[in-house]
């Protein structure tokens, strides 16, 4: 008895645990009917009463699987297949993965199927177990996955794979965009074959310091070879997931930085050469130091810094700084031929890329082969020049001539200003001698530089350390409207906007403290709100103890600048609208020669070959053609000879007395009786008839491309509409047709040559038969008006000035 009740304990164990179980269980015979289940199960079956009896004990589930239809028919069939196999011994187990739907929501299980052990009689297990919330992990991971994804190839950053080796096992789209290189081309090969020699013993650092986890991450700038063999500056971020199974390497995210280098590199060499500048006391050694720079600095070949002697009518080099050594003269004659008195007389730089082609090739000293001048300003104009050559052609590009003539205006102020302290130096051992002497020396010297000051055409402000306005002089009050002394004790700021004050303050605080000039670009205000764009130059004055006391603000008036880029930048549109419409004219006009020229070819080929056999109507049918045709060419040519002329102003105008209504009436019967008129015009002269001074060549040809143009653009049988009037003082025409009209941002330019309204489509023409009805109107001292509708039509209304004469009734 004691081991039945522990078998009897151990049966109702093992169904607690049974039941206790999340899955639905259900156990089978060999048949496939359902002997027990569990508590899942049951509730599970409860749950759904149209299916409660079927999957409950002593119904046969693998029957039910067998003959499910409707949804889910398939699942049950294949599950049903499984449960067989298993009972068979085909299996040692089953399980499928299948969608269950519930009016709420869609939810998913997989049903496993496996064997008791043992000799026994066959027992099969069926368990059913929710995995919804799984499925939705899965699907979660699935779109984060794609999402990452598309965030990768899409990137305008690189995003790379290496193995320890440096072998590309990924690339990002992006390094095609930024290198050349499709992904597929380079996968599989060693970066280290496109870094630039110099950088790659940091590279391999780089990689070795991650591959030994002294850094997890490194960021880099290096040099990597672009399939068009320039060098391509790349900022990269490297990072260590090695030990990331799913990406087991270095993760390299990398940006193209080159033309942010380049700018670095020029604002450095500029702010270097103009270090030098600051480290003279007098004109000749600040010469030898300019000339250094541009050496040492800019890595030029040669380079001299030439004063103008305007007293003696001549050119004195001051220093020269040279690797190879260039015979040059070192006076030479502002009167004589050469580049150096042209940039003198031009005021402007000259730059030869290659002198052997020049005018300048005579005149040349031997072994230079390019050659760039920079005209030195100063306050008081045009005082020198920096003349740098070179043994090589095309020597100096874009960015050499940008920075160099950046860096020559501020080495002309340079040499301003020491030639104004060489001056006062000189002043100051004068003034040793008496005191009195001394004293008013010093005051003309003030005065000097007050002078100087007021009537420099930048606006200039004393600050103190901390922005606050002290003095300015005349151009200031002028410029920004300002009552004299009101701004003072001021900040610098109020001459900026709210978004701008900081940028200004902080500017001048780092001016202060790190003791050199700094420079801005940004709009400022006057007093009254309005404002211009300026160019801001802040410098500390620094005591002999090293402290700075004051700051000057130079302000410089850009607009005109400003307005000659932008000028320039619309002439450059203008430009290229003019080519395309010339290219696309002469393409027109070509068509238009073609077209007449094959139907002339046709019809001589026709009468010389068939001549005898024509009868006298087809004859003159084939030279009717071909003077049709030639007629036809010859209009085209006037038209293009007509616009011609009025553009270089040698139109001809011939006006004579005539009648016009009779004029217009001849015409609209010519148009009429036309044998391909496909249109109905009616003309119409609402005022009594009247002779005017008329040129009819000028006026006949507008009328006939105004009217041509109502039958071209009209649909056909549609009507036109042609009528003259008369008032006290214009002779008036109108002709309005019904047809595809004129686009309205079209309208304003319709009389420009070559311009055709953007919806003509298929329609040929040429582009001029509006500018010459223009310049023939233009011609007569009258006006031409466009209203025009899409799909409604279009009217064109011609006013001349009325030079008439009454006719006597007949």
């Amino acid at each position: 008895k004691q081991a039945e009740e522990a078998l009897r304990e151990s049966e109702r164990f093992a169904r607690s645990v049974v039941d206790a179980l999340s899955a639905h269980i259900a156990i089978l015979d060999e048949t496939g009917q359902i002997i027990a289940v569990n508590k899942g199960w049951r509730l599970f079956a409860s749950s759904n009463n149209a299916v409660l009896i079927s999957v409950m004990e002593e119904a046969n589930y693998l029957q039910v699987c067998e003959t499910a239809v409707g949804a889910g028919a398939e699942e049950a069939a294949a599950f049903a297949a499984g449960i067989r196999a298993v009972i068979q011994g085909k299996q040692e187990a089953f399980s499928l993965e299948y969608a269950c739907h519930s009016p709420s929501e869609k939810r998913w299980f997989v049903g496993r199927v496996t064997r008791f052990p043992g000799e026994g009689r066959i027992r099969i297990v069926v368990a059913h177990e929710n995995i919804t919330e799984r499925k939705r992990a899965e699907q979660t991971i699935q779109a984060s996955e794609e999402r990452f994804r598309a965030l990768i190839q899409n990137s305008s950053d690189i995003i790379s794979v290496f193995d320890v080796d440096g072998v590309a096992s990924f690339h990002s789209p992006a390094i095609e965009s930024v290198m050349g290189y499709t992904p597929k081309l380079i996968i599989g090969r060693n970066v280290f074959g496109v870094i630039h020699p110099d950088d790659i013993a940091s590279m391999r650092t780089s990689f070795e310091s991650l591959i030994s986890r002294q850094l997890d991450t490194i960021s880099v700038e290096v040099r990597l070879l672009h399939t068009d063999q320039s060098w391509r500056t790349l900022e990269a971020v490297m990072t260590n997931q090695l030990d990331n199974p799913v990406i087991n390497g270095i993760v390299v995210n990398s940006r193209d930085i080159t033309e942010r280098k380049k700018s670095e590199n020029e604002l450095t060499a500029l702010y270097n050469a103009s270090s030098y500048l600051f480290k003279s006391d007098s004109l000749l050694n600040l010469a030898h130091q300019i000339v250094k720079a541009v050496v040492t600095e800019f890595g030029q070949a040669d380079c001299r810094l030439i004063l103008i002697n305007k007293d003696q009518g001549q050119l004195e080099e001051l220093a020269h700084s040279q690797k190879h050594h260039i015979k040059v003269q070192k006076i030479q004659s502002l009167d004589r031929v050469g580049i150096l008195q042209d940039s003198v007389r031009t005021g402007k730089a000259i730059y030869i890329p290659d002198i052997s082609l020049s005018l300048y090739a005579g005149s040349a000293s031997s072994g230079i082969h390019s050659q760039l001048v920079i005209p030195l300003r100063s306050m008081n104009g045009l005082m020198g020049l920096l003349d740098l050559r070179s043994t090589e052609v095309h020597a100096f590009d874009n960015i050499n001539q940008r920075i160099l003539s950046a860096f020559g205006e501020r080495a002309g102020f340079a040499v301003e200003a020491i030639k104004l302290y060489e001056k006062i130096n000189h002043h100051a051992g004068q003034l040793e001698v008496r005191v009195t002497e001394r004293t008013a020396q010093l005051q003309r010297s003030k005065d000097r530089l007050e002078a100087i000051l007021n009537h420099s055409s930048d606006a200039i402000i004393m600050t103190e350390p901390d922005g606050v306005i002290r003095q300015t002089n005349q151009t200031f009050s002028k410029q920004f409207n300002y009552p004299i002394e009101e701004e003072f004790g001021q900040l610098l700021s109020i001459l900026v906007n709210g978004e701008q004050s900081k940028t200004v303050l902080d500017t001048l605080k780092n001016a202060v403290q790190e003791k050199t000039s700094q420079r801005l670009d940004m709009v400022v205000y006057r007093q009254d709100g309005t404002f211009f764009d300026a160019d801001i130059a802040i410098s500390p004055i620094i005591d002999t103890n090293g402290i700075t006391t004051d700051v000057v603000c130079s302000i410089r008036d850009i607009s005109l600048h400003k307005q000659f880029e932008e000028s320039l930048r619309v002439a450059l549109v203008k430009e290229k609208e003019l080519n395309v419409m010339k290219t696309n004219f002469i393409s027109m006009v070509s068509h238009d020669f073609r077209t007449p020229l094959a139907v002339i070819m046709a019809s001589a080929e026709t009468l010389e070959a068939y001549y005898d056999r024509l009868d006298a109507v087809k004859k003159a049918r084939h030279y009717a053609n071909i003077h049709t045709q030639i007629n036809r060419m010859v209009a085209l040519l006037d038209d293009v000879l007509t616009i011609n002329r009025a553009d270089a102003g040698a139109i001809l105008f011939k006006p004579i007395l005539i009648d016009l209504n009779q004029f217009c009436q001849d015409m609209a019967q010519e148009f009429q009786s036309m044998p391909y008129m496909k249109h109905r015009l009616l003309y119409s002269c609402s005022s009594p008839p009247v002779k005017v001074l008329i040129d009819e060549k000028l006026l006949q040809q507008a009328l006939i491309n105004l009217l041509t143009n109502a039958f071209k653009y009209s649909p056909e049988g549609s009507v036109v509409e042609f009528d003259l009037s008369f008032d006290q003082e214009h002779t008036i025409i109108r002709i309005k047709d019904s047809g595809i009209g004129i686009p309205e941002s079209d309208l304003p330019r319709m009389f420009e040559t070559f311009r055709r309204a953007t919806n003509v489509g298929q329609i040929e023409g040429t582009g001029l038969g509006l500018a010459i009805v223009k310049r023939s109107v233009e011609a007569h001292g009258g006006t031409i008006a466009i209203e025009s509708h899409i799909g409604t039509g279009t009217t064109f209304t011609i006013s001349l000035p009325l030079l008439e004469v009454e006719l006597s009734p007949a």
